[in-house]
């Protein structure tokens, strides 16, 4: 992440079924979930249609995001790059929001975790 300007990136997969989206959101947010949302990234990992029925609002740009996260980053693409079966997206941090405490959702060879505190 670059703090000036504040800009952030992320590579989706290109074989995803979500790709085309992700490469043509003009708009869009990361979010970071807490430890204790394993759940809903399953679920929505798992189905396309997995956030019907959360409590979501849009943003000024009418990206649907979501509360109750750890942090959540509201952006607008700077640039798409290719990086070979994934791309790399920049974005323009518009609007950056973060939680008091809280652990952050990992995943690694598999499974969820969560980063541990010293």
């Amino acid at each position: 992440m670059s703090l000036s300007p504040p800009l952030v990136l992320w590579a989706p997969e290109k074989n995803a079924r979500r790709f085309p989206y992700f490469e043509r959101a003009e708009h869009y947010a990361i979010h970071v979930l807490s430890a204790d949302q394993d759940e809903l990234c399953w679920k929505v990992a798992k189905d396309v249609h997995g956030l019907k029925g959360q409590e979501l609002r849009e943003n000024t740009h009418g990206v649907p995001v979501l509360e109750n996260c750890l942090a959540r980053f509201e952006c607008t693409r700077k640039a798409v790059f290719d990086g070979g079966d994934h791309a790399i997206v920049l974005g323009h941090v518009n609007r950056a929001e973060m939680k008091e405490g809280g652990e952050a959702l990992t995943f690694f060879r598999g499974r969820m975790g969560r980063f541990a505190a010293d």
